[in-house]
């Protein structure tokens, strides 16, 4: 009944009106999709579930990044390596230096990390600046999917835009800093041909 509905939300810490809102943006999503030549079938999207769409953290981060870029934070150097867990380190933002993790988010207890930079979607201020919804992206997703890519052949290094005018700074091979950047424009030429 709608006790336990309750209870679920609660003890998860979900809100009804933020999954009722991710439920029509899905909608709203999938019908730019389908105008877009994306995808074809039906009016509504398809149900997945879960374990289906797991298979895919990937697609989902670069996705993700592709829609909150430039909400990034930076971990510090060392973290994997200190006995802190993720949510205890300030984290550098766009607009802030000394944001951190929620504590609700999945990331806070963590004590190492997959990479060095998070996505988020919302800042929280309280008794600091909290970061809420957050993943962590490898810096691939961010080459392909954040602002614009400045490479630096000399010193082996890729610039990506972050904001109008800070850059997140990437220590890149040459050839792998060509082939991202080829990359990259082949992907922007597929979505603008949608």
């Amino acid at each position: 009944g709608s006790s336990a509905e309750w209870r679920f939300l609660r003890e998860n810490f979900l809100s009804r009106q933020t999954l009722v809102t991710m439920s029509q943006l899905r909608e709203q999503f999938w019908q730019l999709l389908q105008s877009a030549g994306f995808t074809s079938g039906g009016r509504r999207p398809p149900e997945i579930r879960g374990e289906e769409s797991s298979h895919s953290p990937a697609l989902v981060k670069a996705v993700l990044c592709g829609g909150l870029y430039p909400n990034v934070a930076i971990v510090p150097r060392g973290l994997n390596t200190s006995e802190k867990k993720a949510g205890e380190v300030s984290l550098e933002t766009l607009h802030s230096s000394t944001a951190s993790l929620h504590p609700c988010t999945l990331n806070y207890k963590a004590t190492t990390l997959d990479s060095r930079f998070i996505i988020y979607h919302e800042v929280v201020q309280t008794s600091r600046v909290f970061l809420r919804d957050s993943t962590t992206v490898p810096p691939e997703v961010l080459l392909l999917f954040g602002g614009k890519v400045i490479v630096h052949h000399e010193r082996e290094v890729v610039s990506i835009g972050w904001g109008s005018q800070r850059y997140l700074h990437l220590r890149v091979p040459r050839k792998v800093a060509t082939i991202f950047k080829h990359l990259r424009l082949r992907v922007e030429e597929v979505l603008l041909l949608r």
